[in-house]
């Protein structure tokens, strides 16, 4: 079967529009014959009729608004790949996907995307976030390009380049009194407990520490990202164990009191990407622009 001809639904569209051949013809710049055997064409291919003619006033039958509906869709999709050739053309660098948790972009991707806006103007960065074992099943499935995950990464169809080791601290409201210079496990079921989300490696982190000096105390909250966390407990909520670099922007001595863990969790930030898949230059341009502008600790 032959291709439909996008110029004839064009013709379809701009009839049902104006309600009538001539004024389609007028704007399509077209002649009146010209677009009334586009609509003809239409209806012979297809062995329906897609108008009713009145006199001068045109009215679209189901068939025709059903294939008006569609036509407008691959109109659009036209549209679109000419605007994505354009890109090319006026030398646009490509797309990059880049997966991470909501902590990762708020702390560390400003930094990174205004170097990227600045160097390689004509990259376009897509950014998803998700929790780390969703990240590593995109980066796998290829519907991401690369991914920021919590180690280990054991899967050997995976690179992962560690970018920054992230100590955790216990964070606590800022009018707590007597706390110790460090936090060890045993010292966390004084205080209500405020914890990430059950499925997040971040939550697992935690409660792996905890659980060195017995059964984890259930949380008095559990919540999505760690700017609520730290809300929550700036409001006297209760206490948690965070990521360093989410503390960076706080102001320890009013908003909240931070102390080290002992032990030490130093969790790993890594950069994922498929071994198998290709390192262009716009995957090299995002990996150069992490490891320029992320600390290698935090």
């Amino acid at each position: 079967m032959r291709q439909l001809n996008l110029d004839q639904v064009q013709s379809l569209i701009e009839v049902i529009a104006c309600g009538s051949f001539t004024a389609a013809a007028h704007t399509l710049n077209l002649t009146q014959p010209a677009v009334s055997l586009h609509v003809q064409e239409l209806e012979h291919r297809f062995n329906v009729k897609l108008v009713d003619r009145v006199g001068r006033k045109v009215t679209p039958t189901p068939a025709g608004l059903a294939l008006a509906a569609i036509g407008q869709r691959l109109l659009d999709d036209a549209d679109e790949a000419h605007r994505v050739m354009r890109r090319y053309v006026d030398g646009f660098l490509g797309q990059v996907r880049l997966g991470m948790s909501m902590t990762a972009l708020i702390y560390l991707m400003p930094p990174v995307i205004r170097d990227l806006k600045r160097t390689v103007p004509s990259l376009e960065l897509v950014i998803r976030t998700n929790f780390s074992e969703s990240t590593m099943q995109e980066v796998r499935n290829n519907e991401l390009d690369l991914g920021i995950c919590t180690g280990p990464i054991t899967d050997k169809a995976i690179d992962a380049t560690e970018i920054c080791a992230d100590p955790m601290v216990a964070i606590f409201p800022p009018e707590t009194t007597d706390l110790p210079e460090a936090i060890e496990p045993s010292m966390i079921n004084r205080w209500p407990i405020v914890l990430g989300n059950p499925r997040s490696a971040l939550r697992r982190l935690v409660e792996d520490w905890i659980g060195i000096a017995g059964p984890v105390p259930s949380p008095v909250i559990e919540l999505d990202n760690v700017a609520a966390i730290k809300s929550v407990v700036g409001a006297g909520l209760g206490v948690s164990i965070i990521p360093a670099l989410a503390i960076r922007d706080t102001d320890q001595t009013g908003r909240l009191l931070v102390r080290p863990l002992l032990p030490l969790i130093d969790r790993s930030l890594l950069l994922v990407q498929r071994k198998d898949k290709a390192n262009d230059a716009a995957i090299q341009h995002v990996r150069s622009a992490l490891v320029a502008n992320i600390p290698a600790k935090l």
